[in-house]
């Protein structure tokens, strides 16, 4: 059985607080927007595999979602007061 050393998803390309939109798999190709809320990893089929917690807005629910189907459309900023 050959071993996958890297994990599945780039991480390091979103971060908590990111606003995120993805398509639910529906005939109506509706999307989703949200908000990140964690960022974390689970072993599927001996490979690692990135999934974020997200804050639904439409739906006022958290839901994991692979973070290969998510996109981001604005870079959570931090300022300084």
């Amino acid at each position: 059985m050959k071993e996958f050393s890297r994990n599945f998803g780039r991480i390091d390309d979103f971060s908590e607080g990111d606003l995120v939109f993805w398509s639910f798999l529906s005939p109506k190709r509706e999307k989703g927007i949200g908000i990140i809320n964690k960022i974390f990893e689970n072993e599927v089929g001996g490979r690692s595999v990135s999934y974020a917690t997200v804050y639904s807005m439409k739906n006022k629910v958290y839901i994991d979602i692979l973070i290969a189907n998510l996109t981001k459309l604005q870079k959570n900023e931090h300022f300084d007061a």
